[in-house]
């Protein structure tokens, strides 16, 4: 059995979806983020920036109540959304169903996100 592995692109998130070949059951849908958010990790709340303002290549809004938004180059409010935390992970779903999954790294001082490496920003 040949896995062909896809890679989609869906702005600034990167998402991978696997099929085998010759297998007649689809693969699994990916884990949906619940509506209901766990209390967020709140030191994890305010904006994350992947570079200097007033611009950055990639904004990231995290919201006590669990709701983020996210702006892409130009574009304000690309996606916005839910977001859980789960220890070292944290997951985005927008609104438009693309999804994707970050990492917290140093205990919170920066996250990386499709590529992108985030610190806290003053606004």
């Amino acid at each position: 059995m040949r896995r062909l592995i896809v890679t989609a692109v869906l702005g600034a998130s990167v998402l991978p979806l696997t099929a085998c070949a010759g297998d007649p059951t689809p693969p699994a849908a990916p884990a949906a983020v619940s509506a209901a958010v766990s209390a967020p990790a709140s030191d994890l709340v305010g904006v994350w920036a992947s570079g200097p303002q007033p611009r950055p290549e990639l904004r990231l809004e995290l919201r006590a109540d669990g709701s983020f938004t996210e702006d892409l180059g130009e574009r304000v409010a690309a996606y916005q959304g839910r977001y859980q935390v789960a220890g070292d992970t944290f997951s985005l779903a927008a609104d438009s169903g693309a999804r994707a999954t970050g990492t917290v790294v140093h205990g919170g001082q920066h996250l990386e996100l499709s590529g992108y490496h985030l610190t806290r920003s003053g606004s």
